[in-house]
């Protein structure tokens, strides 16, 4: 049964008996307005309309008054019977006189609601409520609450599917769209959508295209604007998306965003953990890195790969020298593969700090290697703790050169007035203190070791005064060789 009919039947009588020059004749479920004249319905005399409705009082309504209602029912259950039904269906057409760009010379509507409230009710531009009542998983044709097609292949002027402009005192909310939408049953499938938007430019112009463009300002100090407001519940909770993106970037051109934060102080603000598979970034400022527990893994090289990571480990598990039984590990690997050289270890334990290194495709990693480090006072220690020099080094050094600063040298050794102790006075001192003069004892050498400055010039010396010797044993020779040739003449 269509109730409609007998509504707009009702109409039609009062139309006619508003405005008889109106002509009005009956069709299958309805009426048509067949003549130019207007007809207008209520108490207003005036028509400009083709059809006007108009209902004025200044009592109060005893029950809800609506200016167009239209309730349809096809309570049929042929399947046969798929014919569209309208509620109110409204096409409007007009040829426009401008022409390649002209602006259009008046502005046309499909629906132009104007509506004014002076109390503290609700008040709807349009008021929709759809229910489709089968059950069937077959029925899968699409319901609307409103569908709009528009086609502008003329103007230069902007085209709507919906334009919305509200304007509200400073008390209560405002929706430019407030959507509530509900889906029942505990099973079946199909999405459920708050805004669904498809726009599709095929044109060869470089005009931009948004499936949803927002602009919001508040002349408020203190207000909260929010482009876009988000909050989900319930459903799974690795499927829950505040905003899913998919097919682009996402750019966020001014201002900072902030996840975990309503006040992010820096374009990326985050306060929890940050996971990713990599990081590439041209600087970064952070007051923590994450350090990952892994204490019981000694993971091979091959299980870094472009990464910097720091890992709080035990000790003996990675076979790192020191003491303490834990320890932190700072692994660089530049590269997945051998091409990118080796990767890097890094491990700080009571003991020290300690390296290793390996290639990505090593089976194992090298040897661990303890960095040279220098104590409070400035000493470097290489194999010893607690270094008491300036380099102390528990261990054989290799080099190809070494320069030695020498505070004095000893060509004093060679001057006229230097005091060399006689051969046999030197004698007499070896024979006593199984030494050199100034020279200390193998004793003393062995437990404190040599200042090798002070050792090679005093070594110099003793060359020097050696040389002294061998001069004065020259001459001596000299002088019995004389004699001896004299003797033999």
């Amino acid at each position: 049964m269509r109730t409609l009919k007998t509504i707009f039947t009702a109409l039609f009588f009062v139309a006619l008996a508003a405005n008889s020059n109106a002509q009005w004749s009956t069709v299958t479920n309805g009426v048509i307005l067949s003549s130019p004249a207007n007809a207008g319905i209520g108490n207003d005399p005036m028509t400009t309309a083709k059809l006007r409705l108009h209902y004025s009082t200044t009592t109060s309504l005893p029950a809800a008054t609506f200016g167009l209602h239209s309730v349809m029912e096809d309570l049929s259950i042929s399947s046969t019977n798929n014919k569209p039904m309208y509620g109110a269906y409204f096409k409007n057409t007009r040829i426009n006189p401008g022409y390649m760009g002209a602006p259009p010379q008046n502005e046309l509507y499909g629906i132009y609601l104007e509506n004014t409230l002076q109390s503290f009710g609700k008040t709807w531009g349009i008021y929709l409520k759809n229910e489709r009542l089968s059950n069937s998983s077959s029925a899968q044709a699409e319901s609307y609450g409103i569908q709009l097609i528009n086609n502008d292949p003329v103007t230069p002027a902007a085209v709507y599917g919906i334009h919305l402009s509200n304007t509200k005192g400073n008390v209560g909310n405002m929706y430019g769209i407030h959507l509530s939408n509900t889906k029942n049953g505990s099973s079946g499938s199909g999405n459920m959508y708050g805004i669904y938007s498809t726009n599709t430019n095929t044109t060869s112009a470089s005009s931009s295209t948004y499936g949803a463009y927002f602009s919001a300002a508040s002349s408020s100090p203190s207000a909260s604007v929010y482009g876009i407001y988000s909050t989900v519940e319930g459903g799974a909770s690795d499927k829950r998306y505040a905003g899913y993106f998919t097919g682009g970037n996402v750019a966020i051109m001014n201002g900072n965003v902030g996840i975990g934060t309503t006040t992010p102080t820096a374009q990326l603000d985050v306060a929890g953990v940050i996971k990713a598979s990599e990081i590439i970034a041209n600087k970064i400022a952070s007051t923590e890195i994450t350090v990952h527990d892994t204490r019981n893994e000694n993971n091979l090289p091959n299980s870094y790969a472009r990464t910097a990571k720091f890992e709080f480990k035990q000790r003996d598990v990675i076979g790192v020298p020191g003491t303490g039984a834990f320890s932190g590990m700072l692994t660089i690997a530049p590269w997945a593969g051998n091409s990118g050289n080796k990767h890097h270890q890094i491990n700080f334990n009571d003991g020290g700090i300690y390296y290793r290194s390996a290639y990505y495709s090593d089976n194992a990693w090298g040897a661990w290697q303890q960095f040279i480090l220098a104590n409070a006072n400035g000493n470097v220690g290489i194999g010893v703790a607690d270094p008491q020099y300036k380099l102390d080094v528990k261990g054989a050094i290799r080099a190809c050169d070494l320069w030695v600063n020498v505070a004095n040298g000893c060509d004093y050794v060679f001057a006229d007035d230097y005091n060399l102790m006689s051969l046999s006075d030197l004698g007499n001192f070896v024979k006593t203190n199984r030494h050199l003069p100034d020279i200390a004892p193998a004793v003393q050498m062995e437990s404190e070791g040599i200042n090798v400055s002070e050792m090679s010039t005093l070594l110099l010396k003793k060359v020097e005064e050696l040389t002294l010797y061998v001069i004065e044993l020259e001459k001596k020779n000299n002088v019995l060789e004389s004699r001896l040739n004299a003797l033999s003449k």
